[in-house]
């Protein structure tokens, strides 16, 4: 009596069929952790991204702000209601980043705010510009006036000895005045004018802190 049994290959087919279904498995899964991952990974990149570009506008527009400040101090400042209208449509601009963080910012808004920051700061480096001219000239000015001497408040009328010791002769300049002739020594004042030393032809007074030389007239 034959007793016939089954084919051995069978089994060994159906044990390599599940060992690839089994590899199979196990590929796609990290293959999927895998792109879970680098998916991550980007949307973190890309937010920190934007927060970086955000505080690099946040500095940007803070420094703005304080050469606006500046600018308002000058002899022409900024119009208020442009300096208000310009922060108000930087504060549009921030705000609407802001609602944007979590779904990412579109770059042509960053770009956007960062073209009208360089205008506005354009604008006040012109405004800049256009007041030193005047500033430089009134300082001009003033330094002029302060070095222009004032004229003495009486005239001289010359010189004269008196015991060995000289004396010049001072009479006040107002029109119309009747005072007498005052007679000074060296070291004596008229009217905050000192007289320090008396020439044969000129006399020497110091006014504060000028030093004054007036001509002594014939006589």
């Amino acid at each position: 009596m034959v007793i016939s049994h089954p084919p051995a290959g069978r089994p060994r087919v159906r044990w390599a069929l599940w060992a690839c279904a089994i590899a199979l498995m196990v590929v796609g899964g990290v293959t999927a952790y895998n792109t879970a991952q680098l998916s991550r990974m980007a949307q973190e990149a890309k937010q920190a991204n934007v927060d970086a570009e955000m505080q690099s506008l946040a500095s940007s527009v803070a420094q703005l702000r304080g050469a606006f400040d500046a600018a308002r101090r000058q002899p022409t400042p900024v119009s208020e209601a442009a300096f208000s209208t310009a922060q108000k449509a930087l504060g549009d601009r921030l705000a609407a980043l802001e609602q944007a963080r979590n779904g990412m910012a579109r770059t042509e808004d960053l770009a956007a705010l960062s073209s009208r920051i360089e205008a506005l700061q354009a604008e006040v480096a012109v405004r800049k510009a256009a007041t030193a001219p005047r500033k430089a000239r009134a300082a001009e000015s003033a330094a002029t006036r302060e070095r222009a001497p004032s004229p003495p408040p009486f005239t001289v009328l010359g010189s004269e000895m008196r015991a060995g010791v000289p004396f010049l002769a001072v009479v006040p300049s107002e029109p119309g005045s009747d005072s007498p002739v005052r007679l000074l020594r060296e070291g004596e004042q008229e009217r905050g004018w000192r007289l320090e030393v008396i020439e044969p032809q000129a006399a020497m007074f110091s006014v504060g802190d000028q030093v004054r030389r007036l001509p002594l007239r014939a006589r």
